[in-house]
């Protein structure tokens, strides 16, 4: 007999293993395009600080409470996102008090 010619099965766990990685490495992409395009919105015109909140909470990294808490008390960024809360009808974000 010649030489085994084995193939693996498309439902393996090595191919799964395969695609959740590419999806992991595909969203990280796309958080960090989200992240610098909201960097180069602060220096033209448009949402830049907004496109960079949306980033970073769809991020996962130590104190990101704390920087999206620092973020959304800018009095800018707290108006705008009112602005958005009073189009859908939805009572304005009030912030606690920090520490």
């Amino acid at each position: 007999m010649g030489p085994s010619t084995e193939r693996s099965s498309p439902f393996s766990l090595a191919g799964t293993l395969n695609v959740s990685n590419a999806l992991t490495r595909s969203s990280t992409r796309a958080l960090k395009v989200f992240l610098l395009a909201g960097f180069a919105m602060l220096f033209l015109p448009g949402q830049g600080l907004l496109t960079m909140l949306i980033g970073i909470s769809l991020m996962d990294f130590p104190r990101k409470r704390e920087l999206e808490a620092k973020m959304v008390g800018q009095p800018t960024l707290l108006s705008v996102i009112n602005g958005m809360r009073r189009q859908f009808n939805k009572p304005p974000l009030t912030l606690a008090p920090g520490p």
